[in-house]
């Protein structure tokens, strides 16, 4: 064993220690700030009037699941291991609890009790608390971290004056709360842990990507009072002796030692987790991130608080939706369709108005009257589609005395509306209702005027390949883009053989401005040519249009992966492609500055590519490009 592995040993003994020591848990995001606020986003981004009137609820929710302190024990969880780690103590994993909190909302829903500590829209909030731990890394990594962690302590300062309006919602698949935690806590934890090689050698470290990032990465040979260690400016060590503790390290669960360095020396294989990540003497900046050259110089605070807190929110929308689905709640987005209510009223008169073409209804019992009335209501959302409704009407007309009365009626409405009104109250409706006013939605078309500004793409240059021929017939035209050396979850692709659809989008610009130029729709589901459109596998989805699909696709593979592992691959052919003509008879893309493809599901999720000038090559009837 190395000195450098007995200290490794040396570390888990002294964690021991300190915990059973101070006894002092280890809390995940500040939770006044930091995880109120992180649950008002989430309410906010998912934009469910649903929500609305308990944005409170749902923040106190995620405010008091680390009171007390103890509590906290029960919010970790490593994907890598699928369990809490020791010093949990038996409290937790995070799955558990947060599934048992989403329980525990449905079921206080159910019963009416929506308002309280122990009510439904609180409860939903402390199932998102452990969806928010996800984005702390110490909570993935099995880092104790007792005397605090360097991200949390940074979050109440900077989280306020930071926004998230253009976060969308994310759904664990399946959408359970321990799906939730299970799949953010995967992405937080490959996000958090950095390639290396180590050699135990005062040569120069192999070009890892953590040796990336931080350039000083050495190994320092120790003497009689100190351990042998790898030294990190302004983070510190791994390997240290007693009297100190590691700064960052390589986790036992991804850790390999051998003697597979040169001449036999101990080498050491996985993944670093950085613990101070505040740094010494200065912030830590990488100098990549992500695969990504870090141009702006941002530190690794600043670097977790940008990409980590919007999975937060996004995911802990996604859960509110899928609690608001459980129980029945209004939908995000209006729709035609019919609808069953039930109602108890209590009415000023019983009439048909006439106002200006807004609604339609016709009712019974009512008599009939001519004149303008004013209803104001609060509609209180209910555990069930039955309730009851006071409502105030008062007339601006006359001779109609004021009448209460309580009716169970059946509304149709008719082609010219005759009704309008404001009201108070709170209202449930027997009867039935069919919408006619309204025409039958068609979904949204994915591709925008102009190119997302939120696409995830490759993580090296040249790694997105687009190729274009336009021949004479159409019958040969062609289209190929391949995106690769990327990142995507499985989760990302949605449920193409059920109702996540897509859409190529490509862009060409003249003089800066983009101009959308093609686009090319793969539907979910479906047949094709006799033939279920979409296969899936354990990595991803393909599909096959077997020449049926009216855009031309016929192959499109998607395949998830972390660290360059994801692939994208498009196909499209023959007529039905119908490219777009050449902009002249030797160029086919105007190019200037760029040509941007991309990929769009329904879920919102993007992946894209941007083709700088000079192109490869760009005559008058192919296009060939490597990507920025």
């Amino acid at each position: 064993m190395s000195r450098l592995a007995s200290a490794a040993l040396r570390r888990s003994a002294l964690a021991l220690f300190a915990t059973l020591l101070c006894n002092a848990p280890a809390r995940a995001h500040e939770n006044t700030i930091v995880h109120r606020g992180l649950a008002y986003w989430s309410v906010d981004i998912l934009g469910n009037p649903f929500f609305t009137p308990y944005r409170t609820e749902v923040g106190n929710g995620a405010e008091q699941e680390d009171v007390p302190a103890t509590r906290s024990l029960g919010h970790f969880y490593n994907p890598q291991t699928d369990a809490a780690p020791w010093f949990a103590l038996g409290s937790g994993p995070a799955t558990t609890n947060s599934q048992d909190q989403y329980d525990a909302a449905v079921s206080q829903y159910q019963a009416g009790n929506l308002v309280g500590t122990d009510a439904a829209f609180h409860r939903i909030g402390r199932a998102m608390h452990f969806v928010e731990d996800m984005t702390s890394p110490a909570h993935t990594h099995d880092d104790q971290h007792s005397t605090g962690d360097d991200f949390e302590s940074w979050g109440p300062d900077n989280f306020p004056s930071m926004s998230f309006s253009t976060v969308i919602p994310k759904y664990a698949n399946p959408p359970t709360a321990v799906e939730f935690v299970k799949e953010l806590a995967r992405l937080v934890y490959d996000k958090t842990a950095y390639q290396t090689v180590l050699y135990e050698s005062a040569a120069a470290q192999p070009p890892s990507l953590f040796k990336q990032m931080f350039p000083s990465l050495h190994f320092e040979t120790g003497g009689f009072f100190t351990d042998d260690h790898f030294e990190i400016d302004r983070i510190g060590d791994w390997g240290c002796d007693l009297l100190c503790t590691d700064d960052w390290w390589i986790p036992d669960e991804l850790l390999t030692t051998d003697n597979g360095g040169p001449g036999g020396v101990v080498r050491h294989t996985g993944s670093a987790y950085i613990e101070n990540t505040g740094g010494d003497g200065g912030p830590v900046v990488p100098t990549v991130f992500d695969g990504q050259p870090n141009t702006n110089n941002e530190s690794m605070l600043q670097l977790y608080g940008r990409v980590l807190y919007p999975d937060a929110i996004a995911y802990g929308a996604g859960m509110l939706q899928v609690f608001a689905n459980a129980v029945g709640a209004p939908p995000v987005a209006t729709a035609t369709g019919t609808a069953t209510n039930t109602a108890t009223r209590t009415l000023t008169a019983t009439r048909t108005d006439t106002v200006p073409p807004t609604a339609t209804r016709t009712g019974t019992p009512e008599p009939t009257a001519t004149g303008t009335q004013t209803r104001t209501f609060t509609t209180v959302p209910t555990p069930t589609s039955s309730g009851t409704a006071t409502l105030t009407r008062t007339p601006t007309f006359t001779p109609i005395p004021t009448v209460t009365l309580a009716a169970t009626f059946t509304s149709t409405p008719s082609a010219t509306p005759t009704q309008t009104r404001t009201a108070s109250g709170t209202e449930t409706a027997t009867g039935s209702a069919t919408p006619s006013a309204t025409p039958t939605p068609t979904a949204t078309p994915l591709c925008g005027a102009t190119p997302r500004s939120n696409c995830a793409t490759p993580l090296v240059a040249g790694a997105a390949r687009l190729q274009i021929r336009d021949t004479t017939p159409d019958s040969g035209d062609s289209l190929l883009w391949r995106w690769n050396v990327g990142s995507a979850q499985l989760s990302d692709f949605g449920s193409p053989q059920g109702s996540t659809d897509y859409a190529l989008c490509l862009y060409d610009s003249t003089a800066g401005m983009p101009v959308l130029v093609q686009s090319a729709a793969i539907g979910a589901g479906g047949s094709c040519a006799g033939r279920a459109c979409w296969s899936a596998s354990s990595s991803g989805f393909r599909y096959k249009g077997h020449g049926s699909n009216a855009g031309g696709v016929d192959t499109l593979q998607l395949k998830a992966g972390q660290f360059g592992r994801a692939k994208i691959l498009l196909k499209a052919k023959r007529e039905a492609l119908g490219l777009p003509a050449p902009v002249g008879p030797a160029q086919f893309f105007a190019q200037s500055p760029n040509v941007t493809v991309q990929l769009i599901n329904r879920a919102g999720l993007c992946w894209g590519a941007t083709y700088s000038a000079p192109a490869q090559r760009n005559s008058g009837d192919q296009f060939k490009g490597k990507s920025d």
